[in-house]
C-alpha cells in the first residue's frame, strides 16, 4: 500500500486529502500541530485501523520538523508522496503590512516546506513525489490582477514555487517529482463558503492530476487540472 505523507491535515484540504486516500487504500501520515486536539483525524483513524497515523507537527518550529522526520524515520517507513499543504494566510494590502504576520506566512508557507523537504526526503523512496500546495496568487504574471489584499501570501508562495524549482533540479537523479500544485478557489477557511470548489471535488481534481505527473513535469507549476500555470 502507498504511503503518503501531509501535512495541515487536521482541517480542508489536507483533511480532504486524507479521507480520500485512505478510502483509496493508502496508508496516510497525518501531521498537524495539535493532534491531539483533531477530532476528525480521530474519527478517521478508528474507521481504518493500522492504516493512519497522526504526527505533530509545527512548520514554524525547526525542531518539532526534526522531530517529526525522526518518527517517520523510527517507524522505517519512508512516505511514496508528500503532501506539503500546511499554510497560513493574512489579508494584508499595502498599508497594513505588519512584521508578524509577514514573518508568520514566509515562515509557515516557504521556510517551513523548505526544512521539511530537507528533513524527509531522504526518508522517500527513488521515485516518490512531493507536491507543494501553491496558489495562482504565487504567479508573477498573474500578479497585477489578483488577489490584491494578499501580498503576503502571493509573496510566500511565490517563494515556495522557486523552492520546487530547485528541489527538483536537486531531487533528478533520485527520480523524485516535485511539483508545485495550486488547488483553485476552494471552499475552505481560507477559500470561503463563495469558492467555486468544494474540498472533496479539489481533492478528486488534484489526486488526478498526480497520478498523471512523469517525470519530465518535475518542476512544474500547475493547476488543479492538470494545466500549467504562468511563473
Amino acid at each position: 500500500m502507498p504511503h503518503t505523507f501531509i501535512t495541515g491535515a487536521n482541517r480542508g484540504i489536507g483533511l480532504g486529502f486524507a479521507r480520500r486516500l485512505l478510502a483509496d487504500g493508502h496508508i496516510v501520515t497525518a501531521a498537524c500541530r495539535r493532534p491531539d486536539d483533531a477530532a476528525q483525524l480521530h474519527a478517521l483513524a478508528d474507521q481504518h485501523p493500522g492504516r493512519l497515523h497522526l504526527a505533530a507537527l509545527d512548520l514554524a518550529d525547526p525542531a518539532s520538523i526534526t522531530r517529526c522526520a525522526g518518527t517517520l524515520r523510527a517507524r522505517g517507513t519512508g512516505p511514496d508522496w508528500v503532501l506539503s499543504n500546511a499554510g497560513v494566510s493574512h489579508a494584508q494590502a499595502l498599508g497594513s503590512y505588519t512584521p508578524d504576520a509577514l514573518h508568520a506566512m514566509l515562515t509557515v508557507n516557504a521556510a517551513g516546506p523548505a526544512l521539511l523537504a530537507q528533513a524527509i526526503t531522504p526518508l522517500m523512496p527513488d521515485g516518490g513525489t512531493l507536491v507543494h500546495l501553491s496558489s495562482g496568487l504565487a504567479s508573477l504574471t498573474q500578479a497585477p490582477s489578483a488577489g490584491a489584499d494578499y501580498d503576503g501570501y502571493a509573496m510566500s508562495k511565490a517563494a515556495v514555487n522557486m523552492l520546487t524549482r530547485r528541489l527538483a533540479r536537486a531531487l533528478t537523479d533520485r527520480r523524485i517529482v516535485c511539483v508545485a500544485l495550486s488547488p483553485g478557489w476552494v471552499q475552505t477557511n481560507m477559500g470561503g463558503s463563495d469558492a467555486d470548489l468544494t474540498v472533496p471535488q479539489a481533492v478528486d481534481h488534484m489526486l488526478q492530476t498526480l497520478r498523471g505527473l512523469t517525470p519530465a513535469q518535475s518542476g512544474a507549476f500547475l493547476d488543479h487540472l492538470g494545466t500549467p500555470l504562468p511563473w
